[in-house]
């Protein structure tokens, strides 16, 4: 049996970041890793549809979070 999290990984495309959010009742944690298990970034961020709109947009990201 193959690991769950290595089988995952794998679905990952190259290049591309993966963002866990930790939510918390005012401001979220979160991280950006690569595939590789790579930490890139840390942050938080205000527990706002604003907060999260405002770093999406920061992100490069195109588009709208809707929540």
């Amino acid at each position: 049996m193959q690991n769950t999290a290595a089988r995952k990984r794998k679905q990952v495309p190259e290049g591309y970041l993966i963002v866990g959010i930790d939510p918390h009742k005012k401001k979220h944690a979160a991280v950006a890793i690569t595939q590789d298990i790579t930490i890139r970034d840390r942050f938080k961020l205000d527990n706002t549809k604003r907060g999260l709109n405002s770093w999406y947009a920061g992100s490069g990201g195109n588009g709208e979070i809707r929540l």
